[in-house]
């Protein structure tokens, strides 16, 4: 049975291969996408830092309201319409599915519900090979394809078809999804 140190262990190192993972798809964003009618945000780097009204301010699109408390969701890379200040595409980034997808989609229908043609977008290196294929599909490919996520694979071993793309149609979709 695993120590709470090696589980506490694991746990920073999968924590900094999310952020480095997260930092690469920002970065590729940021270098692909010129709209100037467009902001690319990470919003959960400026929300919960303390004393920064106006990051609160510019975010307060992706509060999800509850009876009990407000929340931002699962968001770690947003694209923005600088104009109507509001989001064009929510980009969910994760190295490891395992448990993870069912999160992210938990989200993605609170924020259908508040903007109906928002796109999800989801990226993954799915290391694991947890979409199965379209002939025998995982868990996470039914899931994905019942909700109508956009998933985006970096692994080059992932089996596409359906809603499960590479890597390389990546930005052409998000260039899509921002012209329209």
């Amino acid at each position: 049975m695993p120590t709470l140190e090696t589980q506490s262990s694991h746990q920073s190192k999968a924590s900094k291969s999310g952020r480095k993972f997260e930092d690469e798809i920002y970065q590729l964003l940021i270098d692909q996408i010129t709209n100037p009618e467009v902001s690319i945000l990470r919003p959960r780097t400026h929300v919960y830092k303390p004393n920064i009204k106006k990051s609160r301010r510019r975010y307060a699109c992706l509060t999800l309201h509850t009876s009990i408390g407000s929340i931002i969701g699962d968001t770690d890379i947003v694209i923005f319409n600088k104009k109507k200040k509001e989001p064009l595409v929510i980009i969910s980034c994760k190295t490891s599915l395992h448990g993870r997808i069912t999160e992210s989609l938990y989200y993605a229908r609170f924020y259908r519900e508040k903007y109906p043609q928002l796109p999800q977008f989801f990226v993954t290196s799915d290391n694991h090979g947890e979409f199965g294929s379209e002939e025998k599909p995982r868990k996470s490919r039914v899931l994905a394809t019942y909700e109508n996520i956009f998933v985006y694979s970096w692994n080059p071993k992932t089996i596409l078809g359906g809603c499960i793309k590479s890597k390389d149609s990546f930005i052409d979709d998000i260039k899509r999804v921002i012209d329209e």
